[in-house]
């Protein structure tokens, strides 16, 4: 396995690289919603959480690029990042690609871990209130 922090081909940077980590690696950890059992993200989910995040968080999470597509708003490039965090051992997903379940693994906890402490109260409880959300049956939302 290689260290995920080390510049990647598909990023300019390892800044770059970080900044494309933290949306993702924050929805899919129970580490921010630790009191509640949610099932992992399914490939789907996690295009419209990650979407969400970037419409109502904080500019510096606005680094994806969707755009509209049958099941809702697609992003190649978050697809390319789930598919690099899976590979460096970042996060797991079940084999099906369509109905993935991503979750992090250990290691993808432990860079949640380091960025929890720098968001405030008001970053912390969007990421909750988009997980809960991203959560949800599709007949709910």
């Amino acid at each position: 396995m290689t260290n995920a922090l080390l510049p990647d081909p598909m990023f300019s940077d390892r800044t770059a690289m970080i900044e494309r980590s933290l949306p993702p690696l924050l929805l899919a950890s129970h580490l921010t919603t630790p009191d509640l059992d949610l099932k992992p993200l399914s490939h789907f989910r996690m295009q419209k959480g990650v979407h969400l995040l970037q419409e109502v968080g904080p500019i510096p999470w606005t680094v994806f690029t969707f755009r509209p597509h049958v099941w809702g708003p697609f992003s190649a490039e978050l697809e390319e990042t789930l598919g690099l965090l899976v590979e460096e051992g970042l996060m797991e997903s079940h084999p099906k690609p369509l109905f993935a379940g991503f979750r992090n693994t250990r290691a993808g906890d432990d860079l949640v871990q380091q960025w929890i402490y720098t968001m405030n109260d008001t970053e912390l409880q969007l990421v909750r209130g988009v997980r809960k959300i991203a959560a949800l049956a599709f007949v709910r939302v």
